[in-house]
């Protein structure tokens, strides 16, 4: 047989070519991802300076006498009440209690001792014993004289304690209404025009007008409304008013003349009395279920059935039980 040694050679080179295309291809296919990893940690510690609560006001509300905060510590209040002479008579010191914390509940609890016992019955109450981080409620102590002195006068000691222990701020599902922080946006409204605020700390607005869009810095009115609104839909209603370079609010359209319990007026009656100082008796008008106060050029009122106003300078606002609200001059 007879061999053909040029197509051998041809052979042999087709062999190399199919041996190269197969060896590149085995090349590209071992190149593999490769994947960055990042690991990390973040530690979070409690601080006592998240949590705050402080008496904001502090008044005689029935009976004579008075009652005041601490000028150095928010955390110390005082009263002292007179007149006190047969059976039956009562004197009543109000406080208004804040909870200041940041992002933190407040459960609330006060126990009272009294050192005379034979004379004096010595009650305590807190309308709200669990606070969100801002939300405020109140606090009374009543002395009650059960037995009337025939010759020498009668004294007795009260001394108060009101523990404030932190919670979870979700889980302080309390009652109280007054300047109440929920999850939603806040619509100032001004003559007809809104601002929205995504801030849902109420507290941030109030104090400096800095923080308050519908203050006398940015409008020039001395008053002004607040709406809370949840989609929407309003939920909340204040009208707030500045004086003495502070600014309050004033809750409205929540009728409580038929019940029995006021806290929502409680609340307002207590901002007022803050508002108009020391001295808010000789310029406030209380007919149980309506308080009034003018001074300074500024008017301001509520009433349990739902009604607040503020009026100074020829300009006033207002809020109805049924939900108005409006501001004119």
């Amino acid at each position: 047989m007879k061999i053909d040694f040029k197509n051998k050679k041809k052979l042999q080179i087709m062999i190399f070519v199919l041996i190269g295309v197969i060896t590149l291809g085995v090349g590209y296919a071992a190149i593999s991802a490769i994947n960055l990893v990042i690991n990390g940690n973040a530690t979070g510690s409690p601080s006592q300076n998240s949590f705050s609560v402080v008496f904001k006001s502090a008044s005689v509300t029935t009976g004579t006498g008075t009652a005041t905060i601490n000028n150095q510590d928010a955390t110390i209040a005082y009263f002292d009440v007179s007149g006190l002479s047969s059976a039956g008579d009562t004197a009543v010191a109000t406080y208004t209690i804040k909870n200041e914390s940041n992002g933190v509940g407040a459960s609330i609890d006060l126990a009272v001792t009294n050192s005379n016992t034979e004379y004096f019955q010595v009650t305590e109450t807190v309308a709200d014993t669990e606070l969100q981080a801002n939300e405020q409620t109140t606090a009374t102590i009543t002395v009650q004289m059960i037995k009337t002195p025939i010759t020498d006068s009668v004294t007795t000691s009260v001394a108060g304690t009101l523990t404030a222990t932190p919670m979870e701020n979700a889980n302080a599902t309390g009652t109280s209404s007054a300047t109440a922080t929920p999850a939603s946006l806040y619509t100032y409204t001004i003559n007809g025009v809104d601002d929205i605020y995504t801030n849902t700390d109420i507290s941030s607005w109030t104090r400096k007008y800095s923080n308050f869009p519908a203050a006398v810095a940015e409008f020039g009115h001395p008053a002004a409304i607040a709406h809370i609104t949840n989609n929407g839909v309003v939920t909340e209603s204040y009208v707030a008013f500045e004086r003495n370079d502070t600014v309050y609010y004033l809750k409205g359209r929540i009728n409580e003349e038929n019940e029995s319990s006021k806290p929502v007026y409680e609340a307002n009656v207590a901002t007022l009395k803050e508002a108009f100082g020391p001295d808010w008796q000789s310029v406030c008008t209380d007919n149980t279920s309506n308080f009034y106060c003018s001074a300074g050029g500024m008017s301001a009122g509520a009433n349990a059935g739902g009604y607040v106003n503020a009026d100074g300078g020829g300009w006033g606002c207002r809020v109805r039980y049924t939900g108005d609200a409006n501001c004119s001059s």
